[in-house]
């Protein structure tokens, strides 16, 4: 799995089985595809998202620049790996379930981390993307 940042064209190769982390090289696709198919593995993958977060930020790949996160459908909160980038991380979670979101509202105690009883969609979507 690959990653490269955009901002200093470096990347990031994973997969090895101890979880290790080491320079490599590959194509955008190849990086987005792995960022994508490792958080969205949850479970066991959650220690080595962590894993790969907290080497971008250890090798400063990442400069000092803000972290934005959108949660779509967040129950359960912000998942625990992008805490990785500490105050740096700026989150807006979203979902429809009030009594959710005024629990995790209650439970935040990070200021970059604001929680909103909302839906999320496009009202066009069956127009952009219609049914096969």
């Amino acid at each position: 799995m690959l990653l490269r940042c955009p901002r200093s064209g470096s990347w990031v190769r994973s997969g090895r089985a101890d979880d290790t982390f080491t320079q490599g090289s590959g194509t955008w696709a190849d990086a987005i595809a792995g960022l994508s198919s490792l958080v969205h593995n949850v479970g066991t993958t959650q220690r080595r998202a962590r894993a790969l977060i907290e080497r971008i930020l250890e090798l400063n790949l990442w400069g000092s620049t803000q972290f934005f996160l959108l949660d779509v459908g967040c129950s359960g909160g912000i998942e625990e790996h992008w805490f990785a980038f500490g105050d740096r991380l700026r989150a807006i979670g979203f979902d429809p379930l009030i009594a959710e979101i005024d629990r995790l509202s209650s439970l935040n105690t990070d200021p970059g981390v604001v929680y909103e009883a909302a839906y999320v969609g496009c009202r066009e979507y069956d127009r952009l993307f219609p049914p096969s």
